[in-house]
């Protein structure tokens, strides 16, 4: 018998509509398609593993439906075939990996490293250089890019081809197997001999360093939990290489005042702290009362999931869940449409995104145990979900139909290295999506001078994808500057992290790559993120209980007036 692949059901692979004994059908990956189609022409016996219990009629169904695949299994009951042939089992999540390969199995992270390790074709992980478009090639599998080079894995094949073409290549020591990297920044005050004592180093330019996790260390076990968006998860996605569809760019008229074009939410600071307060655990959220913690491993976090869905049907919404595999779990972002007028596959017209995050973490707590302990995470970030909700109220009374469609997005595992929105935007470039704009709120109600400062980054590494990313980040600004409530804005615009030899905004951003909008920068879409006075250099009014369990105080006015500019904006970006 020839060696067989088991593909597991994930946001790498494919993912199941419906739950239960009420699965429909599945959605398939492109490149989970590509490998059925290949396997079949080898002669390779191909089975699709669902990663819960499904009855025997939904197995059924299922295996109907697919015709390339040999078999549809559970993933709580596969076993290993018989014979001595390589066995591959292709999942997003290492601890699956781990237990696959102490099982037995060939584990490999995406469904386009299958074949090569069908066919003996070794896998090496590296940082590998040269122009972008000729590191696009069969073989190789990106994690990260930046400008000309990128993190990924090869095949052997592939990496004698790219040195043929001259492209350098570093190998890096990590079993990508069962491992995945982390890419964690080295703020000052770092101490790198914590990091280094349980972890080694595969790579650093002085700023970062890249490390690997195996399947018994969590991301967020790393001690590095000083400041803001400490670390970035890797994960193996192709399309990291492949251009992004973008709607039409944003046509706002210089002198034109947004707050005259576009009507803000009638957000009041009683609201915004009411909303606050039930998802930080400072009020009952449902019947089982309030809040302990957000995490991603946090039982808690499911009923914030759950609450989000309720809410946004009760305003009027038909949301919808975004799953992916982390950790040993299925975890959901949550989604809701307001529909544009144009459709988004008209010319033209497209997705102007709002996004947050779901999850809270208070690892800077001595002792913290992030699946029993509180996390409140009022400012970070219940204080972006309070402003999404908020600005979905208003989208709804709107007279007037939007162009583009606005995409309301709370994402989960953000504090794990923005995990969720990483899988998201994947998503989308593999869907085809044009994305016309995003705008993440991460923290915007700590305000402890009354300066009322508030910062936007539109920052980022490429200069094409920051240029993209410049213009919203001004219809931000004049939003906010026709309120005459806030503070100038701080527009951040560099492509430098790291302010050596000065600090100017044009040239640097601290918030690179430390918030959900980065994993939109990646993937090349027009991103901007709004934040309190967070990220300033030097730092202008941080809020000490970031990532502590005593993160409870916002200034809810100051909040709501943030709210009501990104309303004013997200409205304008919106009309196309």
């Amino acid at each position: 018998m020839p060696a067989s692949i088991d593909i597991v059901l994930d946001h790498h692979s494919g993912t199941l509509r419906g739950r239960g004994a009420g699965v429909s059908t599945v959605d398939l990956a492109p490149a989970t398609e590509a490998l059925l189609r290949e396997a079949s022409q080898l002669h390779v016996p191909v089975r699709l593993v669902v990663p819960e219990r499904l009855d025997d009629a939904a197995i059924a169904a299922l295996e109907a439906l697919l015709a390339l695949a040999e078999a549809v299994e559970m993933l709580d009951t596969l076993a290993l075939p018989d014979g001595p042939e390589p066995h591959i089992l292709v999942a997003a999540d290492r601890v699956v990996r781990q237990q696959a390969a102490d099982d037995g199995w060939l584990a490999v992270a995406h469904p386009m490293l299958a074949l090569p390790a069908v066919l003996g074709d070794g896998l090496v992980f590296a940082r590998v250089s040269g122009e972008r478009g000729s590191l696009r090639r069969p073989g190789l599998v990106a994690y990260w890019t930046e400008n000309d080079w990128a993190f990924a894995v090869l095949s052997r094949k592939a990496l004698a081809s790219a040195l043929d073409d001259g492209i350098a290549i570093e190998r890096l020591a990590l079993d990508a197997g069962v491992q995945d990297p982390l890419l964690v920044q080295l703020d000052r005050g770092t101490r790198l001999g914590e990091i280094l004592a349980d972890h080694e180093v595969l790579w650093s330019d002085g700023s970062r360093v890249l490390l690997a996790l195996d399947a018994a260390t969590t991301n967020d076990a790393i001690p590095v939990h000083g400041s803001h968006g400490h670390f970035v998860f890797l994960a193996a996605d192709p399309g990291l290489l492949a251009p992004a569809r973008i709607a039409a760019p944003v046509a706002v008229p210089v002198g034109a005042n947004p707050r005259a074009l576009a009507p803000t939410a009638p957000v009041t600071a009683t609201s915004f702290a009411e909303d606050v307060a039930r998802y930080a655990g400072l009020a009952p959220l449902d019947a089982d009362g309030p809040l302990r913690s957000r995490h991603s491993s946090h039982p808690d976090n499911a009923r914030v999931v759950n609450a989000l869905l309720a809410e946004l049907t009760q305003i009027g919404y038909a949301p919808f869940t975004h799953e992916f595999a982390f950790s040993g779990q299925i975890l959901r972002n949550v989604i809701a449409d307001h529909p544009g007028s144009g459709g988004m596959n008209a010319s033209g017209s497209g997705v102007v995104l709002l996004g947050c995050h779901l999850d809270s973490t208070a690892a800077r707590d001595p002792g913290y145990e992030s699946a029993s302990a509180p996390a409140r995470g009022a400012d970070d970030d219940a204080s972006g979900i309070a402003a999404l909700l908020a600005i979905a109220r208003h989208l709804r009374v709107l007279p007037e139909p939007l162009l583009h469609t606005v995409r309301l997005c709370f994402f989960n595992a953000a504090e794990a290295g923005f995990v969720g929105s990483r899988a998201y935007a994947a998503s989308l470039k593999r869907a085809g999506t044009a994305v016309a704009a995003v705008v993440c709120c991460d923290m915007i109600a700590f305000n402890s001078d009354g300066l009322r400062t508030f910062e936007l980054h539109a920052g980022f590494t490429d200069p094409a994808v920051r240029d993209l990313s410049i213009p919203l980040a001004e219809v931000v600004a004049r939003a906010a500057a026709g309120l005459t409530v806030l503070a100038p804005a701080q527009v951040y615009t560099g492509t430098g992290t790291t302010p050596v030899g000065g600090r100017d905004p044009g040239r640097f951003d601290r918030a690179i790559n430390r918030s959900d909008h980065a994993s939109f920068h990646a993937q090349g879409y027009p991103a901007v993120l709004v934040s309190e006075d967070a990220f300033a250099t030097p730092p202008g009014d941080p809020n000490p209980n970031d990532h502590r369990s005593a993160d409870a105080v916002i200034d809810a006015d100051y909040a709501a007036d943030i709210t009501r500019a990104v309303s004013v904006a997200v409205i304008e970006l919106s009309r196309g």
